[in-house]
């Protein structure tokens, strides 16, 4: 029993004296090996370049920011797009296994002439939100889909939709804003509805009912009657406003 005590001993004492010794003659190695477990890389910087300063950089369908781009990335597959505006999209799977850089080249997109008229001389033109210039007048657009606004004081805008795929036209024709015109009646008749029923409200001529009216801008008269009760009166309403009318009958003690 003591004889193999020994001998087990000795073995053990063997396996340390291998491990101390190979530690001893390869330190560097057994270093460099941990070291390399310790930095494995996980992610990488994705550089994009475009030949138009300040495109729009998407990475994966998101807004990344503007061309020169520099981001870092966990190491995959990304879809890479730079778009500026005159100009044709570029788009590139990206295989990002290390520092990766992209250098995109846009192409510029073909051009056509919009010609924009309106029903009213020197309405304002705006193309994607842009002020352009006024109407009738002629724009070069690069090809593709444009929204277009004409603007005129006193007159609704007119939007619109355009396709440009070669030479076209844009008419807008403007309706003119309306003003509104809420007819209350007397106070001491409001809340009782048989003497409210004997007032009689026209307006330019035409019997019309309390409440709320849309009338064209400029001047309109307005009367309330019942019985030996009359007023009226001519007023000026302006486009895009909202008036209250109400007759008042006063008492007046000198």
């Amino acid at each position: 029993m003591q004889s193999i005590s020994m001998m087990a001993r000795r073995r053990t004492a063997g396996v340390f004296a291998l491990i101390l010794t190979i530690g001893v003659l390869f330190p560097t190695a057994l270093a460099a090996s941990q070291s390399g477990v310790r930095g494995i890389r996980h992610a990488g910087t994705l550089i994009v370049g475009s030949d138009i300063p300040h495109a729009a950089v998407w990475i994966d369908g998101q807004y990344s920011g503007m061309a020169p781009l520099s981001v870092q990335l966990p190491f995959g597959y990304y879809t890479v797009s730079v778009e500026a505006r005159g100009y044709q999209e570029f788009r590139q799977v990206v295989d990002h296994r290390a520092d990766t850089r992209v250098d995109a080249r846009l192409t510029r997109r073909p051009t056509h002439t919009l010609r924009v008229t309106a029903s009213v001389p020197s309405a304002q033109v705006y193309v994607n939100g842009e002020l352009r210039g006024v109407a009738p007048g002629s724009y070069t657009l690069p090809q593709g889909r444009h929204e277009v606004i004409v603007r005129a004081s006193g007159h609704e805008p007119f939007r619109g939709w355009i396709d440009m795929r070669s030479p076209s036209r844009f008419h807008a024709e403007l309706i003119p804003q309306r003003a509104t015109l809420t007819l209350d009646l007397p106070p001491a008749l409001a809340g009782h509805r048989p003497h409210a029923e004997s007032v009689r409200i026209e307006l330019n001529g035409r019997p019309v009912q309390s409440g709320t009216v849309s009338v064209s801008p400029g001047s309109h008269r307005v009367r309330y009657s019942s019985g030996a009760f009359l007023v009226e009166q001519e007023i000026f309403v302006e486009a895009g406003r909202h008036y209250h009318i109400r007759p008042l009958l006063e008492l007046v003690v000198r």
